[in-house]
């Protein structure tokens, strides 16, 4: 990674990450989030990205797991509906319609990641069609446009023979 650049994060496969600010700096989330509330963080607005590098010798088949809740409001919004996409290229659709954390996974081929100077670049984005300012669904003053809470996020090697389903 070129000296001095602080753009995206230096990831070491299989570590769980939380998404506070200690595990995943404001400058790995390059659009779409809001602050860190303790160790989650939301999305807000239609479209997440998160920018992340690997060692080049790290390429492998992977599994990226995340533990997501949905904002959610009975009758008003009852589902999220999430697309997350590598680098250009879809990775997971996802409706997520219960009000916990649930987990979210899919794999990553090696060739979905940009290989420069020894290192593999992947920008991760969310697109989220259903977020919603909370205080045009609910009596709180929260303007933000809320549509998942993510608290924990890892990408460790795909075992040979499994499949994310």
């Amino acid at each position: 990674m070129p000296q001095g650049q602080k753009i995206g994060l230096l990831y070491v496969l299989g570590r769980v990450l939380t998404f506070s600010e200690k595990d995943i700096p404001s400058h790995a989330l390059t659009k779409g989030w809001a602050k860190a509330e303790g160790g989650s963080r939301w999305t807000d607005g239609i479209c997440a990205e998160m920018k992340l590098h690997v060692l080049t010798s790290q390429l492998t088949h992977m599994q990226l797991s995340l533990s997501a809740l949905p904002f959610l409001v009975r009758d008003k919004l009852p589902t999220q509906f999430v697309q997350l996409f590598g680098n250009g290229r879809l990775l997971n659709t996802t409706v997520l319609s219960k009000p916990s954390f649930e987990n979210m996974a899919c794999e990553i081929e090696p060739e979905y990641w940009f290989e420069r100077n020894g290192y593999a670049h992947i920008i991760l984005t969310w697109v989220i069609p259903n977020c919603r300012p909370a205080n045009s669904l609910t009596d709180v003053s929260d303007v933000r446009q809320l549509g998942i809470c993510f608290s924990s996020f890892c990408i460790s090697p795909l075992r040979s023979g499994l499949s994310v389903a």
